[in-house]
């Protein structure tokens, strides 16, 4: 009955059917979910774009070690927000590209790291995070500067 004129056609997993096209090569199952083509990348040499999926990969993980202090700071809304918003990603792509926007959108984790910062005893660690994040932002933008995909 859905293919009837005039009634929109419904496919609730289509996203999944396009992303499985030629071209994208990324169905759903354990090759996604065990980053196959991303440990492909990296055993082949693609240094370049290994290092920048790698930067994506260790904002996800700081984002998770970061679960258990948004649960204690903030609540458990904000824990469960924050554990959907990054599962989302880890979950659904196979080489960890795009995953940097998710880890934005987990702002309760960027909270708790800014909190992890400031009740440090050792006073080196705000710092060395700030000097880390100015390095960041200036090969990155130097990168967007000259057309090179940055996720």
């Amino acid at each position: 009955m859905d293919d009837l004129p005039g009634r929109p056609v419904r496919q609730p997993l289509a996203f999944v059917e396009v992303e499985s096209a030629p071209g994208w090569d990324q169905g759903v199952g354990p090759r996604t979910w065990f980053k196959v083509a991303y440990a492909r990348m990296v055993l082949d040499g693609h240094w370049r774009m290994a290092v920048e999926l790698s930067l994506q990969a260790a904002a996800c993980l700081a984002a998770v070690l970061l679960l258990r202090r948004v649960w204690r700071r903030f609540g458990m809304g904000y824990a469960v927000y924050t554990f959907v918003v990054i599962a989302i990603p880890i979950i659904g792509t196979d080489d960890f590209m795009g995953t940097g926007r998710y880890v934005l959108v987990a702002f309760p984790a960027m909270a708790a790291a800014g909190d992890f910062l400031a009740t440090r005893r050792r006073a080196w660690i705000a710092p060395a995070a700030l000097a880390a994040c100015g390095i960041l932002l200036v090969v990155l933008t130097s990168y967007y500067a000259r057309g090179i995909e940055i996720a």
